[in-house]
Protein backbone atom coordinates (compact mmCIF):
# COMPACT_ATOMS: atom_id res chain seq x y z
CA UNK A 1 0.00 0.00 0.00
CA UNK A 2 3.00 2.80 0.79
CA UNK A 3 4.36 1.89 -2.49
CA UNK A 4 0.96 2.28 -4.31
CA UNK A 5 0.62 5.44 -2.58
CA UNK A 6 4.38 6.48 -3.28
CA UNK A 7 3.47 6.10 -6.71
CA UNK A 8 0.38 8.15 -7.17
CA UNK A 9 2.49 10.97 -5.33
CA UNK A 10 4.97 10.80 -7.80
CA UNK A 11 2.36 10.97 -10.79
CA UNK A 12 0.63 13.61 -8.89
CA UNK A 13 3.71 15.35 -8.73
CA UNK A 14 5.04 14.70 -11.93
CA UNK A 15 1.46 15.82 -13.29
CA UNK A 16 2.09 18.67 -11.40
CA UNK A 17 5.10 20.12 -12.40
CA UNK A 18 4.16 20.51 -16.06
CA UNK A 19 0.71 21.63 -15.06
CA UNK A 20 2.36 25.68 -15.29
CA UNK A 21 5.54 26.29 -16.32
CA UNK A 22 7.70 29.57 -16.69
CA UNK A 23 8.17 31.48 -20.26
CA UNK A 24 10.94 30.12 -22.52
CA UNK A 25 14.01 31.98 -22.57
CA UNK A 26 14.27 34.77 -24.99
CA UNK A 27 17.71 34.43 -26.51
CA UNK A 28 18.08 35.76 -25.16
CA UNK A 29 14.27 64.36 -5.01
CA UNK A 30 18.41 65.38 -6.13
CA UNK A 31 18.65 61.83 -7.73
CA UNK A 32 18.04 62.20 -11.87
CA UNK A 33 14.68 60.73 -13.23
CA UNK A 34 15.09 56.69 -13.52
CA UNK A 35 14.46 55.34 -16.59
CA UNK A 36 11.85 52.22 -16.98
CA UNK A 37 9.33 53.11 -14.57
CA UNK A 38 6.61 50.24 -14.58
CA UNK A 39 3.42 52.47 -14.66
CA UNK A 40 5.10 52.88 -18.37
CA UNK A 41 5.01 49.11 -19.08
CA UNK A 42 2.20 48.17 -21.72
CA UNK A 43 -0.99 46.46 -20.01
CA UNK A 44 -2.76 42.91 -21.33
CA UNK A 45 -6.10 41.50 -20.15
CA UNK A 46 -4.75 37.55 -20.58
CA UNK A 47 -8.37 36.71 -19.38
CA UNK A 48 -12.32 38.11 -18.98
CA UNK A 49 -13.01 38.86 -15.32
CA UNK A 50 -16.35 36.74 -15.66
CA UNK A 51 -14.01 33.94 -15.66
CA UNK A 52 -13.04 34.74 -12.22
CA UNK A 53 -15.83 33.99 -9.70
CA UNK A 54 -13.62 33.17 -6.83
CA UNK A 55 -11.88 35.55 -4.38
CA UNK A 56 -8.50 34.53 -3.33
CA UNK A 57 -5.45 36.79 -1.69
CA UNK A 58 -2.54 36.37 -2.69
CA UNK A 59 0.05 38.20 0.32
CA UNK A 60 3.64 38.36 -1.60
CA UNK A 61 6.98 38.86 0.92
CA UNK A 62 9.85 41.04 -0.67
CA UNK A 63 12.87 41.81 1.80
CA UNK A 64 13.74 44.37 -0.35
CA UNK A 65 12.92 47.66 -1.69
CA UNK A 66 12.40 50.28 -4.57
CA UNK A 67 14.74 47.54 -6.85
CA UNK A 68 13.82 46.64 -10.60
CA UNK A 69 12.13 43.21 -9.25
CA UNK A 70 9.63 45.52 -6.80
CA UNK A 71 8.60 47.52 -9.36
CA UNK A 72 7.40 43.99 -11.49
CA UNK A 73 6.06 42.78 -8.46
CA UNK A 74 3.66 45.83 -8.07
CA UNK A 75 2.86 45.99 -11.68
CA UNK A 76 1.84 41.96 -11.56
CA UNK A 77 -0.75 43.03 -8.40
CA UNK A 78 -1.95 46.09 -11.06
CA UNK A 79 -2.26 43.48 -13.94
CA UNK A 80 -3.89 40.88 -12.05
CA UNK A 81 -6.33 42.62 -9.70
CA UNK A 82 -7.60 44.40 -13.12
CA UNK A 83 -7.38 41.38 -15.25
CA UNK A 84 -9.61 39.43 -12.51
CA UNK A 85 -11.97 42.15 -11.93
CA UNK A 86 -10.27 42.56 -8.50
CA UNK A 87 -11.31 38.49 -7.70
CA UNK A 88 -7.73 38.34 -6.65
CA UNK A 89 -6.21 40.87 -4.32
CA UNK A 90 -2.56 40.77 -4.25
CA UNK A 91 -1.34 42.57 -0.88
CA UNK A 92 2.56 43.52 -1.48
CA UNK A 93 4.90 43.71 1.68
CA UNK A 94 8.55 45.44 0.50
CA UNK A 95 11.32 45.73 3.11
CA UNK A 96 11.11 42.42 5.32
CA UNK A 97 7.86 43.53 6.75
CA UNK A 98 6.39 40.22 7.03
CA UNK A 99 10.17 38.93 8.27
CA UNK A 100 13.61 38.45 7.06
CA UNK A 101 13.94 36.45 4.05
CA UNK A 102 14.63 33.17 6.10
CA UNK A 103 11.39 33.46 7.61
CA UNK A 104 10.04 33.90 4.64
CA UNK A 105 11.29 30.71 3.16
CA UNK A 106 9.52 29.33 6.46
CA UNK A 107 6.58 30.93 5.84
CA UNK A 108 6.00 30.23 2.23
CA UNK A 109 6.86 26.36 2.95
CA UNK A 110 4.26 26.31 5.85
CA UNK A 111 1.73 27.96 4.06
CA UNK A 112 1.54 31.01 6.16
CA UNK A 113 1.98 33.22 3.06
CA UNK A 114 1.15 32.33 -0.76
CA UNK A 115 3.84 33.87 -2.35
CA UNK A 116 7.33 35.42 -1.47
CA UNK A 117 10.09 36.48 -3.77
CA UNK A 118 13.40 34.79 -2.87
CA UNK A 119 17.56 35.18 -3.51
CA UNK A 120 20.46 33.46 -2.56
CA UNK A 121 19.07 31.99 0.77
CA UNK A 122 16.46 29.74 -1.46
CA UNK A 123 19.04 28.84 -4.07
CA UNK A 124 22.00 28.28 -2.01
CA UNK A 125 20.39 26.05 0.68
CA UNK A 126 16.42 24.30 -1.08
CA UNK A 127 18.25 23.69 -5.06
CA UNK A 128 21.99 23.67 -3.67
CA UNK A 129 22.77 20.86 -5.48
CA UNK A 130 21.97 23.16 -8.78
CA UNK A 131 22.99 26.15 -7.82
CA UNK A 132 25.92 26.90 -10.13
CA UNK A 133 24.81 30.18 -11.52
CA UNK A 134 26.21 31.55 -7.87
CA UNK A 135 29.78 30.36 -8.19
CA UNK A 136 31.68 33.64 -9.19
CA UNK A 137 33.40 34.30 -12.56
CA UNK A 138 31.76 30.92 -14.34
CA UNK A 139 28.71 32.60 -16.08
CA UNK A 140 29.32 35.54 -18.78
CA UNK A 141 25.89 36.96 -19.23
CA UNK A 142 22.39 36.93 -18.30
CA UNK A 143 21.28 35.44 -20.95
CA UNK A 144 23.73 32.13 -20.00
CA UNK A 145 23.03 32.17 -16.53
CA UNK A 146 18.83 32.16 -17.77
CA UNK A 147 19.63 29.27 -20.49
CA UNK A 148 20.95 26.88 -17.27
CA UNK A 149 18.10 27.61 -15.38
CA UNK A 150 15.85 26.94 -17.93
CA UNK A 151 17.49 23.82 -19.26
CA UNK A 152 17.15 22.01 -16.00
CA UNK A 153 13.90 24.04 -14.20
CA UNK A 154 11.89 20.29 -14.34
CA UNK A 155 14.50 19.06 -12.05
CA UNK A 156 14.81 21.84 -10.07
CA UNK A 157 11.39 22.12 -9.58
CA UNK A 158 10.68 18.56 -8.54
CA UNK A 159 13.70 19.13 -6.35
CA UNK A 160 11.70 22.54 -4.34
CA UNK A 161 8.57 21.18 -4.60
CA UNK A 162 9.57 17.82 -2.89
CA UNK A 163 11.81 19.31 -0.39
CA UNK A 164 9.83 22.42 0.77
CA UNK A 165 6.56 22.48 -0.47
CA UNK A 166 7.53 25.57 -2.64
CA UNK A 167 6.74 26.12 -6.35
CA UNK A 168 8.79 28.15 -8.50
CA UNK A 169 6.96 30.09 -11.14
CA UNK A 170 9.03 32.81 -12.50
CA UNK A 171 12.53 34.22 -12.00
CA UNK A 172 13.35 38.00 -12.43
CA UNK A 173 16.52 40.00 -12.92
CA UNK A 174 18.61 41.24 -10.24
CA UNK A 175 21.61 42.08 -12.30
CA UNK A 176 25.40 41.74 -11.70
CA UNK A 177 28.02 42.03 -9.00
CA UNK A 178 30.93 44.16 -9.17
CA UNK A 179 33.92 44.75 -7.11
CA UNK A 180 34.36 48.51 -5.65
CA UNK A 181 37.53 49.28 -3.82
CA UNK A 182 39.60 52.18 -3.14
CA UNK A 183 41.59 52.02 -5.08
CA UNK A 184 41.88 50.51 -8.83
CA UNK A 185 41.88 47.09 -9.31
CA UNK A 186 42.32 46.15 -13.26
CA UNK A 187 44.19 42.60 -12.90
CA UNK A 188 43.31 39.57 -10.44
CA UNK A 189 46.97 39.76 -9.16
CA UNK A 190 46.26 42.64 -7.40
CA UNK A 191 43.55 40.95 -4.88
CA UNK A 192 46.36 39.82 -2.14
CA UNK A 193 45.95 40.41 0.92
CA UNK A 194 42.98 42.50 -0.09
CA UNK A 195 40.04 42.73 2.75
CA UNK A 196 36.82 42.30 0.77
CA UNK A 197 33.46 42.33 2.72
CA UNK A 198 31.26 39.26 1.82
CA UNK A 199 28.15 37.46 2.88
CA UNK A 200 28.87 34.10 4.21
CA UNK A 201 28.12 32.56 0.72
CA UNK A 202 29.99 29.40 0.31
CA UNK A 203 30.87 29.01 -3.22
CA UNK A 204 31.92 33.28 -3.18
CA UNK A 205 33.89 32.71 0.14
CA UNK A 206 35.69 29.75 -2.04
CA UNK A 207 36.09 31.86 -5.16
CA UNK A 208 37.51 35.30 -3.76
CA UNK A 209 39.74 33.53 -1.31
CA UNK A 210 41.55 31.41 -4.12
CA UNK A 211 42.38 35.17 -5.75
CA UNK A 212 43.64 36.02 -2.66
CA UNK A 213 40.97 38.02 -0.92
CA UNK A 214 40.82 38.18 2.88
CA UNK A 215 37.28 37.63 2.76
CA UNK A 216 35.23 39.22 5.97
CA UNK A 217 31.59 38.77 6.98
CA UNK A 218 30.01 41.97 8.03
CA UNK A 219 26.18 42.88 7.95
CA UNK A 220 25.95 45.07 4.86
CA UNK A 221 23.90 47.89 7.37
CA UNK A 222 27.41 48.18 8.84
CA UNK A 223 29.52 47.67 5.52
CA UNK A 224 29.57 51.65 4.81
CA UNK A 225 31.13 52.37 8.41
CA UNK A 226 33.71 49.36 7.72
CA UNK A 227 34.42 50.78 4.62
CA UNK A 228 35.18 54.58 6.12
CA UNK A 229 36.94 53.05 8.85
CA UNK A 230 39.01 50.65 6.85
CA UNK A 231 38.25 47.44 8.35
CA UNK A 232 37.60 46.50 4.68
CA UNK A 233 38.89 47.68 1.57
CA UNK A 234 36.07 47.09 -0.13
CA UNK A 235 33.27 45.02 -1.30
CA UNK A 236 30.39 43.94 -4.30
CA UNK A 237 27.32 44.11 -5.45
CA UNK A 238 24.73 45.13 -7.99
CA UNK A 239 25.93 49.13 -8.94
CA UNK A 240 21.93 49.72 -7.57
CA UNK A 241 22.93 48.31 -4.31
CA UNK A 242 26.02 50.32 -4.51
CA UNK A 243 24.29 53.66 -5.11
CA UNK A 244 21.81 53.35 -2.17
CA UNK A 245 24.31 52.69 0.06
CA UNK A 246 26.29 55.55 -0.92
CA UNK A 247 28.96 53.32 -1.36
CA UNK A 248 30.33 55.94 -3.84
CA UNK A 249 31.47 58.13 -1.13
CA UNK A 250 34.09 55.31 0.89
CA UNK A 251 35.24 53.63 -2.16
CA UNK A 252 36.29 55.32 -5.81
CA UNK A 253 36.89 52.53 -7.62
CA UNK A 254 33.74 50.38 -9.28
CA UNK A 255 35.79 47.20 -11.34
CA UNK A 256 32.63 45.72 -13.74
CA UNK A 257 33.57 42.51 -12.72
CA UNK A 258 30.03 40.59 -13.22
CA UNK A 259 30.95 38.00 -11.41
CA UNK A 260 28.16 36.96 -10.59
CA UNK A 261 24.77 37.69 -12.57
CA UNK A 262 21.56 37.21 -10.00
CA UNK A 263 18.15 36.61 -10.14
CA UNK A 264 15.18 36.40 -7.60
CA UNK A 265 13.05 33.73 -7.82
CA UNK A 266 9.21 34.19 -7.45
CA UNK A 267 7.68 31.32 -5.40
CA UNK A 268 4.82 30.37 -4.48
CA UNK A 269 3.26 27.79 -1.97
CA UNK A 270 2.73 24.21 -3.30
CA UNK A 271 -0.59 23.83 -1.62
CA UNK A 272 -2.35 27.16 -2.45
CA UNK A 273 -0.91 26.98 -6.00
CA UNK A 274 -3.02 23.35 -6.66
CA UNK A 275 -5.87 25.11 -4.72
CA UNK A 276 -6.55 27.44 -7.33
CA UNK A 277 -8.50 26.86 -10.11
CA UNK A 278 -6.53 26.03 -13.41
CA UNK A 279 -7.94 29.68 -15.08
CA UNK A 280 -6.05 31.50 -11.92
CA UNK A 281 -2.51 29.76 -11.92
CA UNK A 282 -2.98 30.42 -15.87
CA UNK A 283 -3.36 33.95 -15.23
CA UNK A 284 -1.20 34.10 -12.89
CA UNK A 285 1.79 32.38 -14.58
CA UNK A 286 1.30 34.53 -17.63
CA UNK A 287 1.20 37.80 -15.92
CA UNK A 288 4.32 37.00 -14.11
CA UNK A 289 6.06 35.71 -17.04
CA UNK A 290 5.04 39.48 -18.69
CA UNK A 291 6.15 41.17 -15.66
CA UNK A 292 9.44 39.10 -15.64
CA UNK A 293 9.94 40.10 -19.30
CA UNK A 294 9.52 43.85 -18.18
CA UNK A 295 12.01 43.27 -15.08
CA UNK A 296 14.58 41.98 -17.88
CA UNK A 297 14.11 44.70 -20.59
CA UNK A 298 14.86 47.89 -17.98
CA UNK A 299 17.76 45.85 -16.28
CA UNK A 300 20.24 47.17 -18.32
CA UNK A 301 18.85 50.87 -18.40
CA UNK A 302 18.92 50.51 -14.53
CA UNK A 303 22.33 49.37 -14.05
CA UNK A 304 23.82 52.05 -16.73
CA UNK A 305 21.44 55.03 -14.69
CA UNK A 306 23.37 53.47 -11.34
CA UNK A 307 26.53 53.51 -13.27
CA UNK A 308 26.18 57.11 -14.08
CA UNK A 309 25.02 58.32 -10.80
CA UNK A 310 27.71 56.30 -9.15
CA UNK A 311 30.41 58.32 -11.41
CA UNK A 312 28.60 61.70 -10.51
CA UNK A 313 29.00 60.79 -7.16
CA UNK A 314 33.30 60.88 -8.03
CA UNK A 315 33.04 57.11 -8.50
CA UNK A 316 35.48 55.88 -11.73
CA UNK A 317 34.09 52.82 -13.12
CA UNK A 318 36.87 50.46 -14.47
CA UNK A 319 36.52 48.12 -17.17
CA UNK A 320 37.81 44.57 -16.69
CA UNK A 321 39.34 41.63 -18.65
CA UNK A 322 36.66 39.02 -17.59
CA UNK A 323 38.35 36.07 -19.19
CA UNK A 324 41.80 37.20 -17.37
CA UNK A 325 40.19 36.93 -13.99
CA UNK A 326 38.04 34.13 -15.07
CA UNK A 327 41.08 32.10 -16.08
CA UNK A 328 42.79 33.07 -12.21
CA UNK A 329 39.05 31.71 -10.81
CA UNK A 330 39.59 28.34 -12.09
CA UNK A 331 40.75 26.48 -9.34
CA UNK A 332 38.18 28.11 -7.08
CA UNK A 333 35.70 27.43 -9.65
CA UNK A 334 36.30 23.76 -9.54
CA UNK A 335 36.79 23.74 -6.03
CA UNK A 336 32.74 25.52 -5.43
CA UNK A 337 31.34 23.55 -7.89
CA UNK A 338 32.26 20.27 -5.61
CA UNK A 339 28.99 20.15 -3.96
CA UNK A 340 27.18 20.02 -7.00
CA UNK A 341 25.20 17.41 -8.50
CA UNK A 342 27.12 15.44 -11.35
CA UNK A 343 25.11 17.05 -14.12
CA UNK A 344 25.62 20.63 -12.46
CA UNK A 345 29.09 19.93 -12.18
CA UNK A 346 29.82 18.91 -16.06
CA UNK A 347 28.03 22.09 -16.73
CA UNK A 348 30.03 23.88 -14.74
CA UNK A 349 33.47 22.17 -16.47
CA UNK A 350 31.74 22.47 -20.07
CA UNK A 351 31.52 26.44 -19.41
CA UNK A 352 35.27 25.98 -18.67
CA UNK A 353 36.48 24.06 -21.55
CA UNK A 354 33.86 26.01 -23.82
Amino acid sequence: MKRMTALVLALSLALSLTACSPKEPSGSDSKSEQPGSASSASTSNPGTASEFDQDVEINIALHTADGIHDEAVKLFKTKIEEASGSAITVNVFENSTLGTEAENVTQLSTGEIECAILSTLYSGNILAEWDATAIPFLFKSMEDVEAYWYKYWDEMQELSISTSNIRMIDLLTRGSRCLSADYEISEPSQLNGFKLRLPETTSWLTVWKSLGANCTAINWNETYTALQNGVVDGQENPAATAYTANIQEVNSYMMKTNHVYQYFYWCFNEDFWQSLPQSYRDLIQSTADECSDYCAEIAEEKTAYYEQELAAGGMTIVDVDFDAWQQAAIPGIQLAAEPLNDTAKDYVYSLLEG
